[in-house]
Protein backbone atom coordinates (compact mmCIF):
# COMPACT_ATOMS: atom_id res chain seq x y z
CA UNK A 1 0.00 0.00 0.00
CA UNK A 2 3.11 2.43 0.35
CA UNK A 3 3.21 2.88 -3.37
CA UNK A 4 -0.06 4.05 -3.67
CA UNK A 5 0.69 6.54 -0.61
CA UNK A 6 1.31 9.55 -3.03
CA UNK A 7 -1.17 9.78 -5.93
CA UNK A 8 -1.03 12.03 -8.34
CA UNK A 9 -3.37 13.77 -11.39
CA UNK A 10 -6.43 16.25 -12.00
CA UNK A 11 -8.59 13.33 -11.95
CA UNK A 12 -9.39 12.83 -8.18
CA UNK A 13 -10.96 9.23 -9.45
CA UNK A 14 -9.12 8.08 -12.11
CA UNK A 15 -6.30 8.04 -10.27
CA UNK A 16 -6.99 5.70 -8.17
CA UNK A 17 -7.60 3.16 -10.70
CA UNK A 18 -3.95 1.48 -9.92
CA UNK A 19 -4.88 1.00 -6.57
CA UNK A 20 -8.33 -0.33 -6.83
CA UNK A 21 -6.88 -2.50 -9.67
CA UNK A 22 -4.35 -3.41 -7.35
CA UNK A 23 -6.32 -4.20 -4.59
CA UNK A 24 -8.94 -6.42 -6.57
CA UNK A 25 -6.14 -8.49 -7.79
CA UNK A 26 -5.68 -9.12 -4.10
CA UNK A 27 -9.04 -9.40 -3.17
CA UNK A 28 -9.35 -12.35 -5.96
CA UNK A 29 -6.24 -14.21 -4.82
CA UNK A 30 -7.61 -14.26 -0.98
CA UNK A 31 -4.93 -11.72 -0.08
CA UNK A 32 -6.73 -8.31 0.68
CA UNK A 33 -7.03 -8.09 4.20
CA UNK A 34 -9.35 -5.38 5.06
CA UNK A 35 -12.59 -4.66 5.26
CA UNK A 36 -14.17 -7.67 6.62
CA UNK A 37 -17.17 -7.50 9.21
CA UNK A 38 -17.37 -9.93 12.30
CA UNK A 39 -20.42 -11.94 12.30
CA UNK A 40 -20.21 -11.92 16.38
CA UNK A 41 -18.36 -9.86 18.96
CA UNK A 42 -14.48 -10.68 18.92
CA UNK A 43 -13.10 -13.89 19.52
CA UNK A 44 -10.21 -15.81 19.24
CA UNK A 45 -12.02 -17.63 16.69
CA UNK A 46 -14.97 -16.27 14.33
CA UNK A 47 -17.01 -16.03 11.19
CA UNK A 48 -16.19 -13.16 9.31
CA UNK A 49 -17.24 -11.78 5.67
CA UNK A 50 -15.18 -9.78 3.64
CA UNK A 51 -16.38 -6.98 1.98
CA UNK A 52 -18.09 -8.82 -1.14
CA UNK A 53 -19.77 -10.89 1.71
CA UNK A 54 -17.97 -14.46 1.29
CA UNK A 55 -18.37 -15.66 5.06
CA UNK A 56 -15.40 -17.79 5.80
CA UNK A 57 -14.51 -19.19 9.37
CA UNK A 58 -11.12 -19.02 11.41
CA UNK A 59 -8.69 -17.95 13.96
CA UNK A 60 -9.15 -14.23 14.27
CA UNK A 61 -5.40 -12.74 14.10
CA UNK A 62 -6.62 -8.94 14.18
CA UNK A 63 -8.93 -8.09 16.72
CA UNK A 64 -7.76 -5.90 19.34
CA UNK A 65 -9.40 -7.82 22.07
CA UNK A 66 -5.72 -8.60 23.64
CA UNK A 67 -7.19 -10.52 27.05
CA UNK A 68 -10.59 -11.48 25.46
CA UNK A 69 -12.76 -9.16 27.85
CA UNK A 70 -14.95 -8.42 25.42
CA UNK A 71 -16.79 -11.63 26.46
CA UNK A 72 -16.28 -11.96 30.08
CA UNK A 73 -19.42 -12.47 31.99
CA UNK A 74 -18.42 -9.34 34.39
CA UNK A 75 -17.60 -7.27 31.87
CA UNK A 76 -21.27 -7.76 29.90
CA UNK A 77 -22.86 -7.00 33.09
CA UNK A 78 -20.81 -4.15 34.11
CA UNK A 79 -21.92 -2.89 30.62
CA UNK A 80 -25.46 -3.96 31.09
CA UNK A 81 -25.51 -2.00 34.25
CA UNK A 82 -23.95 1.15 33.06
CA UNK A 83 -26.36 1.70 30.05
CA UNK A 84 -29.20 1.36 32.99
CA UNK A 85 -27.62 4.68 34.93
CA UNK A 86 -26.48 6.11 31.87
CA UNK A 87 -27.78 5.48 28.68
CA UNK A 88 -25.96 4.07 25.41
CA UNK A 89 -24.35 7.14 24.64
CA UNK A 90 -22.82 10.04 26.27
CA UNK A 91 -24.98 12.98 24.29
CA UNK A 92 -21.59 15.44 24.56
CA UNK A 93 -18.16 15.98 24.15
CA UNK A 94 -15.92 15.25 27.18
CA UNK A 95 -15.65 19.30 26.51
CA UNK A 96 -18.80 20.34 27.11
CA UNK A 97 -20.60 17.77 29.41
CA UNK A 98 -19.99 14.19 27.86
CA UNK A 99 -18.15 12.77 30.51
CA UNK A 100 -19.66 10.81 33.37
CA UNK A 101 -18.43 11.09 36.87
CA UNK A 102 -16.99 7.22 36.67
CA UNK A 103 -15.00 8.57 33.28
CA UNK A 104 -13.34 11.54 35.31
CA UNK A 105 -12.74 9.00 38.52
CA UNK A 106 -11.18 6.57 36.27
CA UNK A 107 -8.71 9.33 34.82
CA UNK A 108 -7.85 10.43 38.27
CA UNK A 109 -7.37 6.58 39.03
CA UNK A 110 -4.78 6.29 36.24
CA UNK A 111 -3.29 9.20 36.98
CA UNK A 112 -2.33 7.93 40.57
CA UNK A 113 -1.41 4.73 39.12
CA UNK A 114 1.44 6.24 36.95
CA UNK A 115 2.41 8.67 39.29
CA UNK A 116 1.23 11.71 36.96
CA UNK A 117 -0.49 14.50 37.43
CA UNK A 118 -3.53 14.20 34.94
CA UNK A 119 -4.60 11.25 32.38
CA UNK A 120 -6.90 11.40 29.65
CA UNK A 121 -9.15 8.44 28.22
CA UNK A 122 -10.04 8.25 24.87
CA UNK A 123 -12.29 6.28 22.76
CA UNK A 124 -10.31 4.66 20.62
CA UNK A 125 -6.51 4.25 19.80
CA UNK A 126 -7.01 6.16 16.72
CA UNK A 127 -8.66 9.05 18.42
CA UNK A 128 -5.40 8.46 20.97
CA UNK A 129 -2.82 8.96 18.71
CA UNK A 130 -4.42 11.89 16.48
CA UNK A 131 -5.93 14.01 19.59
CA UNK A 132 -2.65 13.97 21.67
CA UNK A 133 -0.35 15.04 18.42
CA UNK A 134 -3.35 17.78 17.89
CA UNK A 135 -3.10 18.93 21.28
CA UNK A 136 0.11 19.46 21.94
CA UNK A 137 1.87 20.75 18.68
CA UNK A 138 0.74 24.04 17.30
CA UNK A 139 1.44 25.39 13.59
CA UNK A 140 4.78 26.88 14.06
CA UNK A 141 6.12 23.46 15.49
CA UNK A 142 7.78 20.88 14.10
CA UNK A 143 7.28 17.09 13.56
CA UNK A 144 9.65 14.54 13.02
CA UNK A 145 8.21 11.48 11.75
CA UNK A 146 8.70 7.66 10.96
CA UNK A 147 7.83 7.20 7.06
CA UNK A 148 5.55 3.99 8.34
CA UNK A 149 3.87 5.96 11.38
CA UNK A 150 0.38 4.73 11.87
CA UNK A 151 -2.72 6.74 9.44
CA UNK A 152 -3.96 8.17 12.82
CA UNK A 153 -0.18 9.71 13.74
CA UNK A 154 0.28 11.27 10.15
CA UNK A 155 -3.09 12.48 10.37
CA UNK A 156 -2.69 14.20 13.78
CA UNK A 157 0.23 15.65 12.21
CA UNK A 158 -0.77 16.97 8.68
CA UNK A 159 -3.88 18.42 10.86
CA UNK A 160 -1.17 20.19 13.33
CA UNK A 161 1.50 21.84 11.65
CA UNK A 162 2.35 22.51 7.76
CA UNK A 163 6.19 21.67 9.44
CA UNK A 164 6.14 17.67 9.20
CA UNK A 165 9.43 15.87 8.33
CA UNK A 166 9.16 11.71 7.52
CA UNK A 167 12.58 10.60 8.21
CA UNK A 168 12.81 6.96 7.12
CA UNK A 169 11.63 3.78 8.69
CA UNK A 170 13.22 2.99 11.47
CA UNK A 171 16.33 5.07 10.84
CA UNK A 172 17.28 6.71 14.08
CA UNK A 173 20.35 8.42 11.61
CA UNK A 174 18.04 9.63 9.39
CA UNK A 175 15.77 11.18 11.82
CA UNK A 176 18.88 12.98 13.59
CA UNK A 177 19.48 14.28 10.15
CA UNK A 178 16.29 15.77 9.86
CA UNK A 179 16.07 17.37 13.26
CA UNK A 180 19.82 18.92 13.37
CA UNK A 181 18.44 20.50 9.87
CA UNK A 182 15.13 21.85 12.05
CA UNK A 183 17.92 23.14 14.89
CA UNK A 184 19.58 25.05 12.23
CA UNK A 185 16.92 26.91 10.88
CA UNK A 186 15.19 27.65 14.45
CA UNK A 187 16.53 27.20 17.13
CA UNK A 188 13.18 28.06 19.35
CA UNK A 189 10.71 26.10 17.49
CA UNK A 190 9.19 22.45 19.50
CA UNK A 191 9.87 19.51 17.98
CA UNK A 192 7.87 16.39 18.54
CA UNK A 193 9.48 13.41 17.16
CA UNK A 194 6.84 10.56 16.18
CA UNK A 195 7.51 7.06 16.15
CA UNK A 196 5.94 3.24 17.03
CA UNK A 197 7.01 0.94 19.72
CA UNK A 198 5.54 -2.00 17.57
CA UNK A 199 5.07 -1.87 13.70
Amino acid sequence: MRDFRVMEGADLLRRCDAFFSWQDTRRQSGTWPFGRATETGPASSCAVRDDAGHLTEGVNFASQDYLGLSAHPAVHQAAHDAIGVFGVHSAGSSALVGNISSSVQLERDIAEFLHMDHALLFATGWSAGFGVIKGLVRSHDYIVMDALAHACLQTGAQASTRNVSLFRHNDVEHCRERLAAIRQRDREGAIMVVTESLF
